[in-house]
C-alpha cells in the first residue's frame, strides 16, 4: 500500500464527525481540569495535612514495611 498517496487523499467527513469532535474536545478539557484540580489538591494536602489534625490522619494512610 502506498502510504504517501493514502495520507494525501482528502477524506470526506462522515455523518456524526462534528459531534465526535465536540465530545473529544470536551473530554480533553475535562481531563485537563481534573489534572489541575488533582495537582492543587495534592499540594494543599501535603502542605496542610498536619494542621488538619484527625481529618488529615484519616485522609492519609501508611503502608507499614515488613510483615
Amino acid at each position: 500500500m502506498n502510504l504517501e498517496k493514502a495520507s494525501d487523499e482528502e477524506k470526506e467527513p462522515f455523518q456524526g464527525q462534528a459531534e465526535i469532535k465536540k465530545y473529544v474536545i470536551r473530554s480533553a478539557i475535562g481531563a485537563i481540569v481534573f489534572v489541575i484540580a488533582f495537582i492543587i489538591w495534592n499540594i494543599e494536602f501535603q502542605l496542610n495535612r498536619q494542621n488538619w489534625g484527625a481529618i488529615g490522619d484519616t485522609l492519609s494512610f501508611v503502608i507499614p514495611k515488613g510483615a
